[in-house]
């Protein structure tokens, strides 16, 4: 998929490198269990429903996946970014801050 293609589409990125996760999981124990996911949180393609977006957090959750988000910029949904994450920060144009650890809700 070209990059193009996943622009406003961060459901598809954070899903293909969670199989990624997962197969070096499967062939390597000590194989990091973790997807970083940078993204502005704007979802105007792909999975836009938050129960669903749930759903697919705890079923990483369930095989070992973790995920953690940032949020770059301005405007992005952190509702959105924190139904994908177990971490979610906020980076903006003078301040970080983690947002802590988000309910998981459907």
């Amino acid at each position: 998929m070209k990059q193009q293609e996943r622009t406003g589409q961060p459901s598809a990125g954070w899903l293909l490198a969670a199989e990624h996760v997962a197969t070096a999981m499967a062939t390597d124990s000590r194989a990091s269990h973790r997807v970083l996911l940078l993204s502005d949180g704007q979802a105007n393609q792909g999975i836009m429903d938050g129960a669903e977006l749930a759903r697919h957090t705890r079923g990483l959750l369930e095989r070992g996946i973790l995920t953690s988000a940032v949020g770059i910029g301005d405007g992005y949904d952190e509702l959105l970014l924190g139904r994908m994450a177990g971490w979610l920060w906020v980076l903006q144009k003078r301040r970080s801050r983690p947002m802590g650890r988000p309910r998981v809700t459907s």
